[in-house]
């Protein structure tokens, strides 16, 4: 991926191609920045100018062999370590025609979006993570010379993912690394990281985008009318994964699924909350966290309604519409405590408990808050 293909961040882009001419390039370099953001093209528009054969002053040429395999994340120097379901000894070599091919349409892919495709393509598994295995192959893989000469680099997506028993095996590797190797971990949850990892690399803080970056970027590369590139960028609030999906109304569906639990909750209705909760442990453990962040945000435009900032809302036409009527209806001094419940329960969800039991006692309680 080149830095012309990435938007905005012109400082970062900068200060990476001073760094590789001045021959300053870290070992260890994690990336940090929020899931559905730029911290994944950004890292691989970094390792293009790396390997890049005939750079220019600001990027790599596009068209050297290097840049092509590194476009189509084929390069034989650079590893790829992802999550998958390591206990079912799934592995990302085994994966990553699948994981080529979902980043390349999509650079801005989340976990959730990872743990969907591998679903919708016959790969059932429910909470992606990285096993130890993957950090004994990685050791194996580094004793192996180059393949072209220069750097072997290892790319770790969502470094979060390891365990404890992974990272500690790459301990030893990352900070004694063999020469010319290079260690590139993305982060979307960054203190999640074993603090051990964190000391071993170098923090690369990757910033959430400008309105005016993403509308640029989508009336540029995606053609899009200014009008609605705008809209979708304010939206998206610097995130350039919810303009794309603002753009398809893919948005739509979480909201609809929000406003049918509230109103379900509102109306005490235990014939239909229940089927709901059934419904909702059937999803990913990353979607059903994903709905609860989602019904956080929305609960966060009923709040800036009632206090009178609608110049700070980012919701339009019928969401809007839905929002300032269940406004009325909720209790303005029960917010706190509902947006408390809720990311409780994103926390007990992350733990592994019960989905069903979980949602179903979080909508029982607000059922006695929202009136």
């Amino acid at each position: 991926m080149l830095f012309a293909q990435i938007p905005g961040l012109a400082e970062t882009k900068a200060h990476f191609i001073q760094t590789i001419k001045r021959n300053k390039v870290s070992h260890a370099l994690l990336f940090d920045g929020e899931a559905g953001g730029v911290a994944l093209p950004m890292a691989l528009g970094f390792l293009t100018y790396l390997y890049c054969k005939e750079k220019q002053d600001t990027d790599a040429c596009g068209v050297c062999a290097n840049c092509q395999k590194i476009s189509k994340l084929s390069h034989p120097d650079i590893n790829f370590i992802f999550p998958t379901e390591g206990g079912k000894k799934v592995y990302s070599e085994l994966l990553m025609a699948e994981w080529r091919s979902m980043i390349i349409e999509n650079p801005w892919a989340t976990l959730t979006d990872w743990i969907d495709y591998l679903n919708d393509n016959g790969v059932k598994i429910k909470q992606g993570n990285i096993p130890v295995e993957e950090s004994r192959k990685v050791i194996q893989n580094l004793g192996i010379k180059s393949y072209e000469g220069g750097y072997k680099t290892v790319v770790i997506w969502i470094s979060e993912a390891m365990g404890i028993a992974t990272a500690n095996a790459l301990l030893k590797i990352l900070e004694e690394p063999p020469a010319e190797t290079l260690f590139i971990l993305i982060s979307y949850n960054y203190d999640k990281n074993l603090r051990t990892i964190i000391s071993r690399t170098q923090r690369v803080g990757i910033r959430s985008l400008e309105n005016k970056e993403i509308s640029d970027f989508l009336i540029v590369e995606n053609q899009i009318e200014p009008e609605k590139a705008e809209k979708s960028a304010f939206l998206a609030d610097g995130n350039m994964r919810e303009a794309l999906e603002h753009l398809k109304n893919n948005e739509n569906d979480a909201t609809g699924w929000f406003m049918q639990w509230m109103r379900l909750c509102y109306a005490f209705d235990l014939k239909k909350l229940v089927p709901l909760a059934d419904d909702y442990a059937k999803f990913s453990k990353d979607s059903q966290k994903n709905l609860l962040l989602h019904s956080q945000k929305m609960l966060r435009e009923i709040y800036l309604n009632i206090l009178g900032s609608s110049d700070l809302m980012r919701l339009e036409d019928e969401e809007l519409k839905t929002v300032k009527n269940f406004s009325k209806a909720i209790k303005f001094e029960n917010f706190e405590k509902i947006l408390e419940l809720i990311n409780d329960t994103h926390y007990h969800i992350e733990r592994n408990v019960n989905p069903k039991i979980a949602f179903m006692d979080l909508s029982l309680t607000l059922a006695t808050l929202i009136k």
